[in-house]
């Protein structure tokens, strides 16, 4: 657990591992849409496949993008590879779902790290923390749904030469694995106090977010026909009609400290009767060092 001087420290260390993560995303979702290698085909057949439409319609090897294409080998002959945009007259029903998805992941990337900033920098407003991660989570997804490439049937899917993942399919799967880095990142890390105001009083900033001020009122509580006053004159009387044990007197001799009532610590009385009806009463008289005196008194039958 971290203490209060350095929970800041560590939320502001987590927002920029996050920033760095995203930034890296948005690098290699802007080269998967500049690349033309995301998928690699190659026919082993000697013969060049009558599905691929124009411009593959005699390639054996080649390069599909996004946004461009590279045919490397034509009737197994080697042709000069570049990288080309596609013909107006191409038609594959895959590529406009991955160029629009290719497009938005690293646009809803963006937006989460404006974000980002505006809550570690300026202020915490309601729904930041959360849109922040909501975003880096969209764009992860969109950068996923790129490898719907994999689902046209002239390229990979039931196609008659072998379909692989490219480079550029490679860095669409670190960026989207990035993107959902930032999410998980974003909801782990402690959330600093924005540093417009941390920079200002971090001490004051940190006891204002922890303070809690509560105003309680009692209510006296006064049943009907109750009164306080008569209660408490009561207990007055009480007190001054009880007697003090010490005040009963003793026949025990007196103490070196002083007077038998100083000394005496209490007094009890046992009372014996006898068959003839006479009593004996012994007065026993403790002391406050322990010791004791008995009293023995005789009483005849009616006494």
């Amino acid at each position: 657990m971290c203490s209060d001087d350095e929970s800041p420290r560590v939320g502001y260390i987590g927002r920029f591992v996050i920033l760095c993560v995203a930034a890296l995303g948005i690098i290699l979702s802007l080269t998967t849409t500049s690349g033309c290698s995301f998928l690699h085909f190659e026919n082993n057949s000697g013969v060049a496949s009558q599905e691929l439409n124009e411009p593959f319609e005699l390639a054996t090897e080649g390069y599909i993008g996004l946004f461009g294409y590279e045919v490397t080998k034509v009737d197994f002959s080697g042709v000069p590879e570049k990288c080309e945009s596609y013909p107006s007259n191409a038609s594959f029903e895959v590529l406009t779902a991955g160029r629009i998805v290719s497009i938005a992941a690293p646009i809803f990337a963006v937006i989460g790290v404006i974000i980002t900033l505006f809550d570690t920098c300026i202020g915490h407003y309601f729904g930041c923390f959360i849109m922040s991660a909501f975003m880096y989570l969209i764009a992860c997804g969109l950068q996923a749904c790129t490898f719907v490439l994999l689902a046209e049937p002239t390229f990979c899917y039931d196609a008659p030469h072998n379909c692989s993942v490219g480079s550029a399919g490679i860095q669409s799967a670190f960026a989207c694995t990035f993107y959902w880095m930032c999410t998980v990142l974003t909801c782990c890390f402690p959330r600093p106090d924005p540093y417009r105001e941390y920079r200002k009083n971090p001490r004051e900033v940190r006891e204002s977010k922890t303070r809690v001020e509560r105003i309680v009122t009692v209510v006296e509580d006064i049943q009907e026909g109750f009164n306080p006053n008569i209660v408490e004159e009561g207990r007055v009387n009480q007190k001054k009609k009880r007697k003090p044990r010490n005040s009963r007197k003793s026949n025990a001799p007196s103490s070196e400290l002083g007077s038998n009532n100083d000394n005496v610590d209490r007094v009890e009385l046992k009372e014996r009767k006898s068959p003839d009806g006479s009593r004996q009463v012994d007065e026993v008289t403790f002391y406050m060092d322990g010791t004791r005196s008995i009293n023995t008194q005789q009483y005849g039958p009616g006494e």
